[in-house]
C-alpha cells in the first residue's frame, strides 16, 4: 500500500515521516533529490544546473515536479506493509493515480502561526 502524506506549508508533513521512519516504516520525503527535480515550465527539460539562481524570474519560469518513475518504483516495493511518500509538490495531483490512498494535512491558521 502506498500513501501520500500531502498539505500546505507548515502542516508537519516533514515532521510525520521522520516520525514515520522512527517508527521502522519505509518513509520518503519529496525535497529528496531523487524523487523530484526542477523544470522548465516551457520546455519541460529538468534543470541541468545544481545549484539554481534563487530569483522571482526564475522561480516564474521553473517548477518542482515529483518524478513519475521515481513514485512507480517506490509503488512497485508497497505491498502489505504501508510506504509512505511526504510532501508537496507542484502538480503532485497528476501522481495521485500511482498511490493507494492522499491523505491532506490541515492546520489552522492560530496554530500555524504559533
Amino acid at each position: 500500500m502506498l500513501i501520500y502524506i500531502t498539505g500546505s506549508a507548515g502542516t508537519g508533513k516533514s515532521a510525520v515521516c521522520e516520525e514515520l521512519i522512527f517508527r521502522g516504516y519505509e518513509a520518503y520525503d519529496t525535497d529528496d533529490r531523487v524523487l523530484a527535480s526542477w523544470y522548465d515550465k516551457r520546455t519541460g527539460e529538468p534543470w541541468a544546473g545544481k545549484e539554481h539562481p534563487r530569483t522571482k524570474k526564475w522561480y516564474a519560469t521553473h517548477e518542482r515536479l515529483l518524478s513519475r518513475t521515481s513514485i512507480k518504483q517506490i509503488a512497485g516495493r508497497a505491498s502489505s506493509e504501508p510506504v509512505f511518500v511526504c510532501g508537496v509538490q507542484f502538480r503532485d495531483e497528476e501522481l495521485w493515480d500511482l498511490f493507494d490512498q492522499v491523505v491532506g494535512l490541515i492546520v489552522d491558521e492560530e496554530t500555524l502561526k504559533h
